[in-house]
């Protein structure tokens, strides 16, 4: 097992005006998010109330967490609030704690700690335009699960790179997992096939805790959140259907140019860190290389049963991945 850095060489100054721009960055996004989900909720207003009941197609029924905590949340406000304003609110947090937690991570990267002052600067610049970028596609074809999946990679992602204690590290996976089996579990069930492979086949350097702890927290993972989604689909929810032109396997369909343009416009970034990252710019040789693995499953998963053009999909591992990213460009622009 390796040891993470400590946040260190990161000025008061550069923590105190990253976290107030995050915060800009992340407010004007949920204004302009709390907007499409009106204007969404004013073309179907019972659209939202059809999947909260149970009544919505495949595969939107399957992830209830965040409409059912929006409706008992309504329920409780006596409906002077409804789901545009707990959609907007959800966002706002998810999104807010998922900046930070990337933020910390690449404050803890190797790369970033070696790095002198003025590089420092030009990552965390880098850091917050590539947040700028995943929020606005984030809207694009809006869910409300969207940032709660992106805040689950990014939890995981942080306990696996930067926290030592083995029972909150075991019991924090499996607890996520449990909680993301409701709100969109292939992307938990994906996270942990990754880590189980990669450290089945290469071992625990890189990580914090050992095999005893990653094996069974990935092992226990994959099982509920797989055991969730398999009860939702036939035990909850049997009677929904892919309605419209909705398809199970959508891969032919995303040949298309409507599919491949936003697809290429978005996945530039993380095809970058495909082809650049290096151990050195990983959040440790574990982490950063197994979060590299479920982010290629999760994209293989999303162009063969998931349109290419709704690529909010992918945010959660593409927003996740953003240290890796910078640390590679960061590289980059210094040699040039």
């Amino acid at each position: 097992m390796d040891t993470m850095p400590d946040v260190k060489n990161a000025s008061k100054p550069m923590l105190r005006y990253s976290f107030w721009i995050i915060f800009m960055l992340v407010a004007a996004f949920t204004f302009r998010g709390y907007w499409d989900y009106s204007t969404a909720q004013r073309l179907d207003p019972q659209g939202w109330d059809t999947l909260a009941n149970g009544m919505g197609d495949a595969p939107a029924q399957y992830r209830v967490a965040v409409i059912d905590a929006a409706k008992h949340l309504i329920k409780l406000s006596h409906g002077h609030l409804s789901y545009r304003h707990f959609f907007a609110l959800f966002d706002f947090i998810a999104s807010l704690c998922s900046c930070l937690l990337i933020r910390g991570i690449l404050l803890r990267t190797p790369s970033f700690v070696q790095a002198d002052k003025l590089s420092q600067y030009l990552r965390l610049a880098l850091l917050l335009g590539l947040t700028s970028y995943y929020l606005y596609w984030s809207l694009w074809y809006q869910r409300p699960e969207t940032w709660a999946c992106t805040l689950y990679v990014a939890l995981s992602f942080y306990l696996l790179s930067a926290v030592r204690s083995p029972g909150l590290v075991f019991f924090g996976l499996v607890g996520l997992s449990i909680v993301q089996g409701f709100v969109r579990a292939d992307v938990a069930i994906l996270f942990h096939f990754a880590l189980f492979l990669y450290v089945l086949l290469r071992g625990t350097s890189g990580f914090l805790v050992g095999k005893g702890v990653l094996l069974p927290a990935s092992i226990l993972s994959g099982i509920f959140s797989t055991a969730i989604l398999w009860v939702l689909i036939h035990k909850i929810f049997p009677n929904a259907v892919y309605g419209g032109d909705k398809k199970v396997f959508e891969l032919l369909t995303n040949l298309g140019p409507g599919q491949l343009v936003p697809f290429l416009i978005f996945i530039a970034p993380t095809v970058y860190t495909y082809l650049n990252d290096k151990a050195e710019g990983a959040v440790g040789k574990g982490p950063g290389f197994t979060l590299l693995l479920a982010s290629v499953f999760y994209l293989i998963s999303w162009v063969t049963v998931g349109r290419a053009q709704e690529v909010r999909i992918f945010v959660p591992y593409a927003f996740a991945l953003m240290p890796q990213t910078v640390n590679a460009l960061a590289r980059r622009l210094e040699l040039d």
